[in-house]
């Protein structure tokens, strides 16, 4: 399976998303974001002519970390290829229009596309985003919600390496607990 994760906006996690979907899939991480060069288990892809070299060699899964803002083209090709394309966003409204924009545009390529809310306050914050987003035509079964904590934000500021910092910060127990909700939330993507 290939999923591509991919948002019009920085800093909204699609590469933690990424990086944890790889884990659980056992997939091969590929990305255009350059931070991630010096970790050799990512791939670095820059065009879409690097697509051939890695389709010989990758697992299976290959799970996309290609920002749209970085390389739309190469995010593009990708999405014309994938089996599914995850959108994250934040919480806040900017976040929800951009993802909105690029759910808009995969869609019209007729790829299976899901939007992922990265982040909320609380059940009033996302029963809101969930009706603004049902009024601007995205159907509550292509809505994922994640809610906002204080380890969600380290997984966030620590990107790939999140594993280290939340074992020694919060303790195997937690880091298994986030590795399920990834796995139940990979498996109900999947499904539909």
């Amino acid at each position: 399976m290939q999923i591509l994760i991919t948002a019009n906006k920085g800093g909204v996690g699609c590469s933690t998303i990424a990086y944890l979907i790889a884990t659980i899939a056992s997939g091969q991480l590929v990305t255009n974001d350059p931070w991630h060069v010096p970790d050799y288990n990512i791939y670095q892809m820059n065009e879409p002519s690097d697509l051939d070299n890695l389709l010989t060699t990758a697992p299976n899964n290959i799970i996309y970390d290609l920002s749209m803002h970085r390389n739309r083209s190469l995010a593009i090709s990708i999405a014309k290829k994938a089996d599914l394309v995850l959108i994250p966003c934040t919480g806040n409204f900017q976040s929800i229009h951009a993802a909105i924009a690029t759910y808009r545009e995969i869609r019209a390529l007729k790829k299976r596309t899901m939007i992922v809310i990265n982040g909320y306050d609380n059940k009033e914050h996302r029963l809101e985003l969930l009706d603004y987003l049902q009024r601007k035509q995205i159907p509550l079964l292509h809505i994922i919600t994640l809610r906002h904590s204080r380890l969600a934000n380290r997984l966030l500021r620590d990107g790939p390496f999140w594993e280290n910092s939340t074992c020694s910060a919060k303790g195997l127990h937690r880091l298994n607990r986030t590795l399920e909700i990834y796995t139940d939330i990979l498996s109900k993507v999947i499904e539909q």
